[in-house]
């Protein structure tokens, strides 16, 4: 191999071979992938020892980038502006600390070269080894989940490295290339690692509305914009649901039955029941194996937005109505968690038959109040005094309107009767 000067003190490996090209990916780190359409370089995937990341057009455009900085690895996005993750953790909930040995990012890194090129004269080749394209997968944003899927990966060489992707589904072929062996850097990433510089940390208002509704315990109000009143309210337990609008809900079973009592069998999944003059129903069928009631209702807890809170902006939110703030005010306009917390309350806007989703309404921002009880502490079990309410802004017929959806009664839901049924329902032997 040849080697020539390349950014700053950094040496570029010029590889003469499908080998040693190969080679370099697999035994060094770094080196950046460009993905080419038409001739030109629409996206570029940066590898370097320090950070992991893509650029679209060669800019800024919805860069996304990996590093290990302060206590661990986080994830960085730049749109609108540069937005740091918190830090990532591993599935025993560690800090990661190596960029290359993780349980987020495929690599090629530390495969056997060998493996994939078999022959070292070789200028072309389909490559069937696993592991390399998993990682490949990994490194250009395709989930190894899509492995499965994948017709061929080839790679060939004349003076540069380049790959062919091919699904079996699409009649499209991915093309890339690989350039700028042991020269690839990525700036913003360089200054975030000399500063020393950390995740995203979110303050003590955001930290404790994750916990709070994370505990799967409140009621949420419902309001009706157009007749100005109240008209339903929601309760979330960690083991049912029910609203007031029909007084109807579902339970979680899961109970183990007994094999020896041909009487006491499993019941598994969420079911329906009602309550009239005070006593509990049961439908006998369940709707659903699944026995996690926040899954099945799809609560609050799951939203996405609780895991990127760096998108959540601070401040005051002008509204059209005569709403007052009573606690901290936050917004979100970034439309990917817009329309995740209008799923998390069943009010995500229906499609036209034209395919036009502003059929009904136009979403433009979710709005925080967050007044937390002064008294409440992260880990508590209750705070009852603490009202989030959440502003759906939206248009309609080119006016804007706002939906109310006070959460209130933190960890104070209970139905005493149902809490007691489950309790020695589940735990029965």
């Amino acid at each position: 191999m040849s080697t020539l000067s390349g950014c700053g003190s950094a040496k570029e490996t010029i590889p003469e071979s499908l080998f040693e090209a190969v080679d370099l990916m697999t035994s060094t780190k770094n080196y950046t992938l460009n993905q080419i359409a038409d001739g030109d370089v629409i996206k570029r995937y940066v590898v370097s020892e320090r950070a992991i990341g893509c650029y679209d057009k060669h800019n800024l455009d919805s860069m996304d980038i990996y590093l290990v900085s302060g206590k661990g690895m986080y994830n960085v996005r730049f749109e609108d502006t540069y937005r740091k993750s918190e830090y990532i953790l591993d599935s025993e909930g560690k800090f990661i600390t190596d960029l290359w040995n993780n349980e987020i990012i495929n690599t090629l890194y530390g495969i056997d070269t060998n493996e994939v090129v078999f022959d070292k004269g070789a200028k072309e080749l389909t490559i069937k080894n696993r592991d390399f394209k998993l990682g490949f997968l990994g490194l250009v944003g395709m989930a190894s989940t899509s492995y499965a899927d994948v017709e061929y990966i080839k790679a060939s060489f004349e003076g540069t490295l380049n790959f062919e992707v091919k699904f079996f589904d699409k009649k499209m072929v991915y093309n890339y290339e690989a350039t700028n062996f042991g020269s690839s850097t990525i700036d913003y990433a360089e200054k975030q690692i000399r500063q020393k510089s950390g995740a995203f940390t979110p303050d003590e208002d955001l930290a404790n509305m994750r916990a709070l509704i994370r505990g799967s315990n409140f009621k949420i109000n419902s309001y009706d914009v157009i007749e100005e009143t109240f008209y339903a309210q929601e309760w979330l337990n960690p083991n049912y649901w029910l609203t007031t609008n029909g007084t109807y809900g579902y339970v979680a079973m899961n109970h183990d039955g007994d094999p020896t009592n041909a009487e006491d069998n499993d019941v598994k999944g969420c079911f329906m029941f009602q309550i009239q003059d005070g006593k509990l129903g049961f439908f006998p069928n369940p709707l659903s194996d699944v026995t996690d009631i926040a899954e099945f209702m799809n609560y609050p807890s799951r939203m996405s937005t609780l895991n990127n809170m760096q998108y959540i902006n601070k401040g005051d939110y002008e509204l059209k109505s005569d709403y007052k703030y009573n606690g901290e005010v936050y917004y979100v306009t970034n439309k990917t968690y817009v329309y995740d917390i209008l799923n998390a309350f069943s009010l995500n806007p229906s499609k036209s038959p034209d395919g036009s989703i502003f059929q009904v309404a136009e979403p433009k921002a979710i709005v925080m109040d967050i007044d937390i009880d002064p008294l409440y502490e992260i880990g508590d079990d209750s705070s009852k005094d603490t009202t989030i309410t959440y502003i759906y802004v939206f248009e309609y017929n080119h006016d804007t309107y706002e939906m109310y959806l006070p959460m209130v009664d933190f960890g104070g839901v209970s139905i005493p009767s149902l809490d007691k049924y489950l309790e020695t329902f589940n735990n029965a032997k």
